[in-house]
């Protein structure tokens, strides 16, 4: 990846947490992680490497960075995120569950750090929505894509300012 790792990192993560806090993208997100064993973060790269380094992604590109964040997840992500929803409901470990949840979150904000490590370093491009839209229909499917055009309006997920 081209540029500071520092300042990428920084920048995917704002763009990251502007776009899930928006309604109905964190409910897509969780459906392509639950339902369609998706990478929340993997979606949400597939966008921002579109929309912001305009880089369009190809099935080698995916199955690189998915391969490249697997080990962390793993290890990190998924056993936290399982503890963490496994205390759902228990009042008795609410705090628990939440210094388990900023533990998980912080966990991603890692994982996205192995993700902007492996991404290829050319651009293929111009930074657009619909490169953005045309990376996740490469991954996630073109109802994945519609779905948050349709929440994004426009076509851009871009989090206005």
């Amino acid at each position: 990846m081209a540029g500071d790792l520092e300042g990428q990192a920084s920048a995917f993560w704002g763009f990251a947490t502007a776009l899930y806090a928006r309604p109905g993208v964190a409910d897509l997100c969780l459906d392509l992680q639950d339902e369609a064993g998706r990478d929340v973060n993997l979606v949400l790269l597939c966008l921002w490497a579109g929309e912001v380094l305009g880089l369009a992604l190809d099935t080698g590109d995916l199955k690189n960075l998915a391969a490249a964040v697997k080990p962390w997840n793993a290890a990190a992500v998924h056993p936290l995120r399982a503890l963490r929803r496994s205390l759902k409901g228990n009042a008795e470990a609410d705090a628990v569950r939440v210094k388990i949840g900023a533990a998980e979150l912080e966990a991603e904000r890692l994982a996205q750090r192995h993700l902007l490590a492996a991404l290829p370093a050319r651009r293929t491009g111009i930074p657009s929505p619909a490169l953005g839209l045309a990376n996740l229909r490469h991954y996630a499917g073109e109802r994945a894509a519609l779905s948050l055009a349709a929440l994004t309006g426009a076509g851009g997920s871009r989090p206005s300012a």
